[in-house]
């Protein structure tokens, strides 16, 4: 083939490519600022308990999470006694009933969030290492947190964005709710800023 004949191939080809890549970037970069604008509709939300084996641990994460939208500009509606609020079980993952729904939205909560710790729990291991004069076994923890979350147009039951962060470490003197913590602050950084 001569070089004319490849320059006629390949310069077309470039120039596709070219194209697609800035015009796939650029749906992209809409895409994600329509999502962000939607989110900027859902100011007002409520935080449902966590389901999380630990019931303790369960009112953490809510308070925390609650905190976190707090902070990215979000108004969150606290109630000292939810009488309204269904109690959940681990089969509805967070679905709340349609009379709740109507107490919440009549508060002027436009979204939900809901969500769970998937993963919590510490395996106890033992290790040995090098003291400086001679080996010694040493208990260590093996501990993992999952936490997922969704946040739920309280009408539509759409869902708006959703975020999941783990964190596993084994050390010495680690626990789940360090684990727990870790996770919850990855999850701080995903939660969208609201202007």
């Amino acid at each position: 083939m001569s070089r004319a004949a490849t320059r006629l191939f390949v310069i077309p080809g470039a120039l596709c490519a070219i194209l697609f890549v800035l015009l796939y970037g650029c749906a992209a970069k809409r895409e994600s600022a329509r999502h962000n604008n939607a989110i900027q509709d859902y100011r007002n939300i409520f935080v449902t308990p966590f389901i999380c084996p630990d019931q303790e641990a369960g009112k953490i994460v809510s308070d925390k999470i609650a905190r976190k939208f707090e902070y990215k500009g979000f108004s969150v509606l606290r109630l000292n006694k939810p009488k309204g609020i269904a109690k959940r079980d681990k089969e509805s993952a967070g679905d709340l009933q349609e009379p709740d729904n109507k107490m919440l939205a009549s508060r002027g909560v436009a979204a939900l969030v809901v969500g769970s710790t998937t993963k919590y729990g510490c395996q106890p291991k033992k290790e040995w290492v090098w003291t400086g004069y001679a080996p010694k076994q040493l208990s260590i923890n093996a501990c993992t947190a999952s936490v997922a979350l969704k946040l739920v147009d309280i009408h539509s039951g759409t869902i708006l964005w959703e975020a999941e962060a783990s964190h596993s470490e084994t050390a010495a003197g680690m626990t789940e709710r360090i684990a727990l913590e870790w996770a919850l602050a990855k999850i701080g950084e995903k939660i969208p800023t609201l202007k």
